[in-house]
C-alpha cells in the first residue's frame, strides 16, 4: 500500500468514526464555512439537501478532499457525504 493510499484509508476511517461527534450548527457556522476551513488548498462548495451533503470544487491534495468530507460528515443534519472534489495532484 502506498503512502497516498494509506492516508486515504485512514481519512475514511476517521470520517466514519468521528462523524457524529461535532455539531457544527450549534456554533452558528454554515456547512460551507466548516468544509472550507478544513482544507489548506483550493476551494470547495457544499450543497446540503435531505441529509445529503454533496461537495464540489478543486483542491491540490487528496488529504484536503478527505478533510472536507470529514468536516461535512461531522455537520449536524448530514447523513451522507458525496465527495465530487477534483484533486489536481
Amino acid at each position: 500500500m502506498t503512502h497516498r493510499q494509506t492516508i486515504t484509508a485512514l481519512s475514511l476511517i476517521m470520517v466514519t468514526t468521528f462523524a457524529n461527534f461535532v455539531d457544527a450548527s450549534q456554533s452558528g457556522t454554515s456547512l460551507n464555512t466548516e468544509v472550507q476551513s478544513a482544507i489548506s488548498t483550493g476551494q470547495v462548495r457544499a450543497v446540503l439537501e435531505n441529509g445529503v451533503a454533496t461537495l464540489y470544487g478543486n483542491v491540490e491534495f487528496r488529504v484536503d478532499a478527505n478533510a472536507a468530507a470529514a468536516a461535512a460528515a461531522r455537520y449536524n443534519g448530514v447523513d451522507t457525504v458525496i465527495n465530487r472534489i477534483f484533486v489536481s495532484d
